[in-house]
C-alpha cells in the first residue's frame, strides 16, 4: 500500500484522506512522512486502547509504524532512479496512466486488507447504501419509490434501520 501511495503523491493529483492528512502534518512540522504518521496514529492508538482494545492487532501496529516509512522509501527511490521527475514532469498521458494503475491496484490492496475485517465490511456496506441513496435522490429526486430503494439496499445486505438512518443523514 505504501508504494503506492507514494506514486500518488509524486503524480501530485492526490491521495487518500488519511495520507493527506499525514503528508499536510509532515510539510507543517518540516518532519518526514515515517515519523508523523507514527506520531498521528500513535495518538489515535491511545484512544482506541482505551475505547476499543481488542480491536487492535498486528496489522494495526504494522500499519501505523510501516506504511509511511514505505512511502518515504519509496520516494527515495524515486527520486534516485528518476521515476519521480517522470511523474512529476511527464506528459499528461503518462502520468494519467501511471494514475489509474496505481489508484486500481491500491484500491484493490485496501479491499483486500479490508475483507479481513468484520468491522470494516460493515462500514463498507453502511458507506455503500449511504452512497445508493444520496445517488438516488439526486438522480431520481422524488421519482424512485422507497419500495425500490429498500430493495436495492436489502440485495446490498444492509439493513432498513442503516438505510434509515442514511436516508435521515440525506435528507
Amino acid at each position: 500500500m505504501g508504494v503506492f501511495v507514494s506514486i500518488l503523491v509524486e503524480i501530485g493529483w492526490g491521495t487518500d484522506p488519511a495520507s493527506f492528512m499525514n503528508l499536510n502534518i509532515a510539510s507543517t512540522l518540516n518532519w518526514r512522512l515515517g515519523n508523523t504518521e507514527v506520531l498521528v496514529y500513535g495518538l489515535m492508538l491511545i484512544f482506541t486502547i482505551i475505547f476499543v482494545s481488542e480491536m487492535i492487532g498486528f496489522g494495526t501496529l504494522a500499519n501505523m509504524i510501516l506504511i509511511g516509512y514505505v512511502i518515504d522509501i519509496c520516494r527515495f527511490i524515486w527520486k534516485n532512479i528518476g521515476f519521480a521527475e517522470l511523474l512529476s514532469n511527464g506528459s499528461f498521458s503518462i502520468r494519467l496512466t501511471v494514475f489509474i494503475a496505481t489508484l486500481v491496484l491500491f484500491v484493490q490492496v485496501k479491499n483486500r486488507d479490508c475483507q479481513k475485517s468484520c468491522s470494516c465490511r460493515l462500514l463498507r456496506r453502511l458507506l455503500l447504501s449511504c452512497a445508493f441513496s444520496a445517488a438516488r435522490r439526486a438522480v431520481f429526486d422524488e421519482c424512485a419509490s422507497d419500495f425500490f430503494a429498500k430493495a436495492q439496499i436489502e440485495k446490498m445486505g444492509v439493513s432498513a434501520s442503516a438505510f434509515s438512518s442514511c436516508r435521515l443523514a440525506f435528507d
